[in-house]
């Protein structure tokens, strides 16, 4: 599909982080299965919507508040992957700095 494209501004960046405070062991080591994952896979997720004269689609803090949701059921994701490199062992540490969130 030769033609499309689009233009990005942002405006804001926010740092949204977990709502409730879960105890996980820092580094959280990962499962075996995970161990055999290629290391350079990030985990990212892009979604965009057009904005119009009325307003946001979805509120930014409504936004926030519904990825705090989501990081309390999945305080992994707040953190940062760290592979070791003497036994190979990858982990997640940094538990509390949270993702961001551009507006």
């Amino acid at each position: 599909m030769a033609g499309l494209t689009a233009t990005f501004t942002r405006t804001a960046t926010h740092l949204v982080h977990r709502e409730h405070q879960i105890c996980l062991p820092d580094p959280f080591v990962l499962v075996p299965f995970d161990q055999l994952q290629h290391h350079c896979i990030p985990i990212n997720a892009a979604k965009f919507y057009e904005s119009d004269s009325s307003g946001d689609l979805i509120p930014i803090d409504r936004q926030s508040r519904a990825i705090s949701r989501v990081l309390d059921s999945y305080p992994q994701l707040t953190g940062r992957m760290h592979i070791d490199p003497d036994t190979d062992v990858r982990s997640v540490t940094r538990l509390e700095t949270g993702v961001h969130l551009i507006n």
